[in-house]
């Protein structure tokens, strides 16, 4: 079995001592991946941004399928 993977961006919010996440966006964005049975695996800060790295199982494929398309 492999995996398949998905990143998602968001905005982050800047308060006067710290960065914010828009919480209300992450929460959305959380739940409509969640029902695709996507699993959280990372959230990183790059910029102004936060990045989501979400992985699942890949359904079975074409073992003479190339990796690399």
């Amino acid at each position: 079995m492999g995996w398949e993977y998905k990143i998602a961006i968001a905005k982050v919010l800047k308060g006067q001592t710290k960065l914010m996440f828009d919480t209300d966006e992450a929460v959305g964005l959380l739940n409509e991946v969640g029902r695709s049975e996507w699993e959280l695996l990372d959230v990183s800060l790059v910029g102004s941004e936060a990045m989501y790295t979400f992985k699942r199982p890949r359904e079975q494929r074409d073992e003479a399928e190339p990796l690399w398309k």
